[in-house]
C-alpha cells in the first residue's frame, strides 16, 4: 500500500477494503486512534498543555467507554485517569 491511510470499504467485495489512492486491496487492516487532551496547568494560568496519547492509553481510556454502536461518548471519558504518561513537552 502506499502509506496514505485513506481506507475505503468496497461492498461490490463483501466489505472488503481498498486503499483510496492507489485502489490496492487492503487484507488486514490497522486500527489506529489518535486523541489529544488539552490540560490546564495551575501554576501557569496562560499556559495549556496539549497531549497526544499513546495507542495503549488510547486503549486503556476508551476499553470501558464504547456505547452498543461502537461509537464513544465524550462524557464516557471526562475526568478518567490513564496512569502514569511517558511525554515529550515542549513550549510553543
Amino acid at each position: 500500500m502506499c502509506g496514505n491511510g485513506r481506507l475505503e470499504q468496497r461492498p461490490e467485495d463483501r466489505g472488503a477494503f481498498s486503499c483510496g489512492d492507489c485502489s490496492r486491496v487492503v487484507t488486514s487492516p490497522v486500527l489506529k486512534r489518535h486523541l489529544q487532551v488539552f490540560l490546564d496547568c495551575r501554576s501557569r494560568p496562560q499556559c495549556r498543555v496539549k497531549v497526544k496519547l499513546l495507542q495503549r492509553s488510547i486503549s486503556s481510556l476508551l476499553r470501558f467507554a464504547a456505547g452498543e454502536d461502537g461509537s464513544y461518548e465524550v462524557k464516557s471519558v471526562l475526568g478518567k485517569e490513564v496512569g502514569l504518561l511517558n511525554c515529550f513537552v515542549q513550549s510553543v
